[in-house]
């Protein structure tokens, strides 16, 4: 999260937790059964964000899998006539919007295998497409890079549905997607086994908890 601009971070943990909130977190605090641990970890934290990804954080991080010296992507589709690329830039003061995140446009900018849609994906939105291609660098987020340097960066780790903010929060505690689609059942997720599950049988305690942030 970048605090030094307009910013919101909102978790579908607030819907998750209350979904299951009629069982699990109700007997989150009286685990059935004591378990210690065999290793010195008492505590494991799990924090989820949104709408990034790893180029736009760490594109430029050194010996990373990051942004290609050579990466421009097709802004125009294949049947204009004029054929232009946007190159990757530093966001610096660039206005940043929510750009659309859903299994359409996943489909677009992955193309296929070809993976050069992530710009026309945007602009069929009449959005600013040169966006996809904005990258911060440490500069703007030193706290994000320096976490990095301390300990592990995925930078080959990619999202488990292609699709929405919904189904990839469900495969987060579940392992699967839950839904077919980016919204959450009228029904609920019925009796869907989550890893919460496991925690309490196990005589885990844990706590699943939800971060709303808006700072202008």
């Amino acid at each position: 999260m970048i605090w030094n601009r307009k910013t919101a971070l909102f978790s579908l943990g607030v819907l998750l937790s209350l979904l299951f909130s009629n069982t699990a977190t109700a007997n989150a605090a009286v685990p059935q059964q004591g378990s210690n641990t065999r290793t010195p970890i008492h505590h494991f934290i799990v924090l989820m964000q949104q709408n990034h990804t790893f180029d736009n954080y760490f594109g430029t991080y050194p010996g990373a899998n990051g942004i290609p010296a050579s990466a421009c992507m097709p802004a125009s589709f294949p049947d204009e006539r004029t054929r232009t690329c946007v190159k990757p830039f530093h966001i610096g003061n660039y206005p940043v919007v929510d750009m659309p995140h859903n299994g359409n446009v996943f489909s677009m900018a992955y193309n296929g295998g070809a993976m050069d849609g992530f710009v026309r994906s945007i602009r069929t939105y009449n959005l600013d497409s040169a966006l996809p291609m904005a990258y911060y660098s440490q500069q703007d987020i030193g706290y994000y890079w320096g976490l990095a340097g301390q300990y592990v960066l995925f930078d080959n780790y990619f999202s488990s549905a292609k699709a929405g903010s919904v189904p990839n929060r469900m495969f987060w505690v579940s392992g699967v997607p839950g839904t077919p689609n980016n919204n959450i059942p009228q029904q609920g997720f019925g009796n869907l086994k989550t890893i919460f599950d496991e925690l309490q049988a196990r005589g885990i305690s844990w706590k699943f908890l939800f971060l709303y942030m808006l700072e202008s």
